[in-house]
């Protein structure tokens, strides 16, 4: 489910900036602040929906525990979070604006950063999650207090991680298009 987010997050949101940086006169109006900020919240709530919804069927399909159930959402919540803001600030850290295609914009130098960053932020979310789980539910190899403990703190680090990207990609999103207005 994290690879449809990070998929669809970067096919269609990455090359957004790019394509509007003809149109800079428009920022004039509102500032770029309020040119990212329409397009995380929609493009989140978009993708939140479409992988809420897979999660809920995947789970369905493999009859998961309610607690595990919960774990998954809260996860799908904070990785399409994090994606998004990871497109939206990297596409317009490294535009390409003389580009037409976003076929071509996200397949340049920033498109291939922002794959790469998906990629290893889906592997430290899923990897931080899902061996503890496994250690605990098929190995029995971890106790109960042990494991709660050790999901608090991990739970904690994806949030705090992700929170972090999120905040960070926007900051540096808005920084590259001031700087482009001037």
């Amino acid at each position: 489910v994290g690879l449809v987010s990070g998929t669809l997050a970067i096919r269609f949101f990455f090359p957004l900036p790019s394509l509007e940086m003809r149109h800079r006169w428009i920022w004039g109006v509102g500032g770029e602040v309020r040119v990212l900020r329409p397009k995380f919240l929609a493009g989140f709530l978009f993708l939140l929906a479409v992988t809420e919804m897979l999660m809920i069927v995947s789970c369905r399909m493999l009859r998961l525990d309610g607690w595990i159930v919960h774990l998954c959402m809260a996860a799908v919540f904070f990785m399409t979070m994090t994606m998004m803001a990871l497109c939206l600030g990297l596409g317009a850290a490294f535009p390409v604006p003389k580009e037409d295609l976003s076929a071509k914009i996200v397949s340049g130098f920033g498109g291939t950063l922002c794959l790469v960053l998906t990629l290893v932020y889906l592997a430290v979310v899923v990897l931080s999650l899902a061996v503890p789980i496994q250690l605990f539910l098929v190995h029995r190899a971890i106790s109960g207090p042990f494991f709660a403990n050790l999901m608090a703190g991990l739970g904690a680090l994806v949030v705090l991680l992700s929170v972090g990207l999120t905040a960070g990609s926007l900051y540096l999103g808005n920084r590259a298009m001031r700087l482009s207005e001037m």
